[in-house]
Order: structure tokens, then sequence, then C-alpha cells
């Protein structure tokens, strides 16, 4: 999988340029997702402490969290529509 294939498609980038770009957006990707897992597990975490405290502040919600990661995965999609216009 390469994430800068729309980015690609869209104009004819030199290989030189593409490569790093995808080992760049490849490490940002994986760093997003891994801050993205933890975050789900500090929220399950919260949601454990009120379970066994209910006087406590409620948890987050893990829904900004989620679409959080359908915009970061879907950001070479975007990054590619912004370069067509």
């Amino acid at each position: 999988m390469h994430v800068l294939h729309t980015l690609a498609a869209a104009g004819d980038l030199p290989k030189d340029v593409t490569a790093p770009l995808n080992q760049l957006l490849g490490w940002i990707m994986w760093l997003i997702c891994l801050a993205g897992i933890a975050r789900l597990l500090w929220i399950g975490g919260q949601m454990g402490h009120v379970h066994d405290h209910p006087a406590a502040d409620p948890p987050d919600s893990p829904l900004g969290v989620v679409i959080g990661l359908i915009v970061a995965s879907a950001a070479t999609g975007i990054a590619g529509a912004l370069l067509v216009f």
C-alpha cells in the first residue's frame, strides 16, 4: 500500500520526491494510529474508573478519536483532491 498513490495519480511527481514523502507519511500515519489507540485505552480506563467510582467525572467520548482516525486515514485522498484543484 503506497500512501502517495493518489498524489502520484494526480501529477507526474519524480520518484526521488515521492519515495521520501511516502516513507514520511507512512511513519506519520503509524504514529497517528498509535496515538489513537493509546487515547482509546485511556478512555477505556476512565470508563472503568467511573464504573468503580460513580461520583467521579464522566469519561470522554471515543467518538472524537474515531473521527480523527478516519480523517487521518483519508488524508492522502484529501491531499490528492486538493492537488487536483
